[in-house]
């Protein structure tokens, strides 16, 4: 369990002095990102969505505050310029980032920095980029069947890798139970950027989410060949279709998913990659 200590000594700390800032990542017209110190935390980030709208997001980002998912970014705080966040509002109005009304529309998330490594994929092996790919899809498969999120935008832009020293990570769910190992051969996926998440029990709508992110890893690592790739693709897109007419137990259909990519990507990574404990 990650532990939000966002507030610790924050009644000592001037309003004007809680946030640090040490580098500006990015700033654009829809973001401003900032690698900050938070009430003396370090190695935080503040996202600052300024034309970001989205229904689902304060949902999304309160649902995984403080979460325990092994793949995804840890989140501390979501809240909007308009409410007070622990002096966060104060200190960013006097910084010149939002005005504090309902006017500007302004999201704040608050979540930790991933320090990703400089890796060169092409002297990755296959079963490294299959747990890479395995850690991202059964991340989703278990997200989606607990919570209803779905990501929308899995792409090479929204997931940081890094190394580590761990063997593997077991994936579980609550009643009734999926139970998966996946060995991560020397490398930790974290997802990031749900901005474009929706909450939905539609589950054609994840089955798409499912093709998508298929299609943007297999295109940038080909761990499989171009008919394997072609035959999943099919059959999940058949999947959908089918779901878009009759609309089925959501447990269901992540195991039916699960089971299409074991069909195709098995025949490479063999149980190297993947233990099924209990599904």
């Amino acid at each position: 369990m990650q532990n939000n200590n966002l507030s610790n000594n924050s009644s000592e700390i001037n309003p004007r002095d809680c946030i640090i800032v040490n580098d500006i990542l990015k700033n654009d017209d829809e973001t401003y990102i900032l690698l900050s110190e938070i009430f003396m935390q370090k190695d935080m980030i503040i996202k600052v969505m300024k034309n970001i709208y989205n229904p689902y997001l304060n949902s999304i980002y309160k649902t995984l505050y403080n979460h325990e998912y092994f793949n995804i970014v840890p989140i501390y705080g979501f809240t909007h310029c308009k409410d007070d966040f622990k002096n966060l509002k104060l200190t960013l109005m006097e910084k010149g980032i939002c005005d504090g009304t309902d006017n500007n529309q302004i999201n704040l998330l608050i979540m930790k920095e991933i320090k990703e490594e400089k890796i060169d994929f092409k002297k990755l092996s296959t079963k490294q980029l299959a747990s890479i790919f395995f850690q991202i899809i059964i991340t989703s498969l278990v997200l989606y069947k607990e919570t209803d999120i779905i990501h929308t935008d899995i792409k090479l832009d929204n997931f940081k890798i890094t190394k580590t020293l761990h063997d593997s990570e077991k994936y579980t769910t609550r009643h009734p139970s999926i139970n998966i190992i996946v060995k991560l051969h020397g490398h930790r996926v974290y997802l990031i950027d749900f901005d474009n998440g929706i909450i939905e029990k539609k589950t054609y709508l994840f089955v798409e989410d499912v093709i998508n992110t298929c299609k943007n890893f297999f295109n940038a690592y080909p761990i499989i060949t171009s008919d394997t790739y072609n035959l999943l693709i099919n059959d999940l897109k058949n999947y959908k279709n089918d779901l878009e007419r009759v609309n089925i137990n959501k447990l269901d259909v992540v195991k039916k998913v699960y089971k299409m990519l074991l069909k195709y990507l098995n025949p490479i990574i063999g149980n190297d990659v993947i233990i099924i404990l209990d599904y």
